[in-house]
């Protein structure tokens, strides 16, 4: 499985949960980063996984995990990428 860092924004919320003046409201989408093995993907997220155990290279099981909507996603570096295992001969 590889390893990534995504760049993804996300909605936001004042820290503070009383009333605000609306120039403190952000302008803009918070930015977030991720680090982990990707475990899944479908046709809209991506889920990485911060924490695993591996069980002949494949992924047993996994906690820490996240989905982060693609439509979401800004950048996603690969930071490790397993070479394939070569094919075993009969």
């Amino acid at each position: 499985m590889r390893l990534v860092k995504i760049d993804w924004e996300d909605s936001s919320t004042p820290s503070d949960d009383g009333w605000i003046k609306p120039e403190q409201v952000r302008d803009e989408p918070l930015m977030c980063h991720s680090i982990g093995r990707v475990i899944k993907t479908s046709k809209d997220l991506i889920t990485l996984a911060a924490h695993y155990t591996e069980d002949d290279g494949d992924i047993h099981r996994a906690c820490g995990w996240m989905s982060i909507p693609k439509s979401a996603i800004r950048k996603i570096e690969n930071l490790y990428a397993p070479k394939k295992k070569p094919r075993r001969r009969r």
